[in-house]
């Protein structure tokens, strides 16, 4: 992780920035520079009231997770509970997950809060992030590359 995202992480458990805070930051910022970058095929409707349960736990006194607070974006060929797992193909699009893939569950059990499915080559046949069925993808910390 990053030292920006660290610093998140401690904001959340000092109380100094809430995980709704940090969650809804972090979707007006997608909803903001998305259609340039392309990089969400979906978002997550209950991000922000899974935030505000960590919170709550956060308020209590509770035992949260690494990640609690923490604004996670996951390529669309992993199965996210009630969000489409498109791989980036439209033979897909309307495919909607019914479970969690291994790796959710843990990002979940550590408090992450998945926001989105990430766009990404069609079924993970590339590297250039060009080839998706819902367009291609843009660096957002690099335009253009």
């Amino acid at each position: 992780m990053g030292r920006e995202t660290l610093e998140k992480l401690d904001a959340i458990r000092r109380g100094e920035l809430s995980a709704v805070e940090n969650v809804r930051r972090a979707l007006e910022r997608i909803k903001k520079q998305d259609k340039r970058i392309k990089a969400f095929i979906e978002l997550n409707p209950n991000a922000l009231a899974e935030a505000e349960a960590i919170d709550r736990m956060l308020k209590r006194g509770e035992r949260v997770g690494k990640l609690a607070g923490l604004a996670i974006g996951v390529k669309s060929n992993l199965n996210v509970t009630g969000l489409r797992a498109t791989c980036a193909s439209r033979t897909l699009e309307d495919y909607v997950s019914t479970y969690d893939a291994e790796v959710v569950k843990r990002i979940r059990a550590e408090g992450g809060i998945v926001v989105g499915m990430n766009n990404m080559d069609e079924f993970a046949c590339g590297s250039s992030g060009e080839t998706s069925a819902f367009g291609p993808t843009d660096n957002p910390a690099a335009p253009g590359h």
